[in-house]
């Protein structure tokens, strides 16, 4: 009896004794997420295109943003920040960016919303200010506007 005794003891003292095993680290392969929208022609054959390219790695976000309105200037440019975690209410997340900025004849680096999420991303704009060191920043961030939207398309449909 004592022989079992002794042998239960060994077996819950090893039980409890294991060494904890090392975390396993799974490594993801970077997405990349495409989105655009075409507006309808004018009168004179022109129309709108923007682009979007969003590459998701972890949570380290870049890509390539291109405003490409009919008959006006251009904005155009690369950006890379971090992205969010999805908020399960809007199934959305949010990427938060510095948008390094080629329009009318300037280079600006400037911050950039992407609200993206079941198809579609929106591209928030709002008043600009200068944070004091060249880069603008949203003057207010409860003010962005998030009413220009893109669909997902193939990204070897973008050009």
């Amino acid at each position: 009896m004592g022989l079992i005794i002794v042998a239960v003891i060994g077996v819950v003292y090893f039980a409890t004794k294991r060494e904890a095993a090392a975390p396993v680290v799974t490594y993801t392969k970077p997405i990349e997420l495409c989105f655009a929208k075409t507006g309808q022609p004018n009168e004179r054959g022109y129309y709108d295109k923007d682009t979007l390219r969003l590459m998701l790695d972890g949570e380290n976000a870049t890509g390539e943003l291109n405003l490409l309105p009919a008959e006006k200037d251009s904005l155009v440019g690369k950006f890379e920040g971090t992205v969010g975690a999805v908020d399960k209410v809007a199934m959305a997340r949010t990427a938060n960016l510095l948008w390094d900025t080629q329009g009318e004849g300037m280079n600006t680096k400037q911050e950039l919303r992407i609200v993206f999420g079941e198809g579609t991303a929106y591209i928030g704009f709002g008043e600009m200010t200068d944070r004091g060191d060249g880069v603008y920043v949203y003057k207010d961030p409860a003010k962005i506007d998030f009413s220009l939207s893109l669909t997902d398309v193939s990204c070897s449909d973008l050009k």
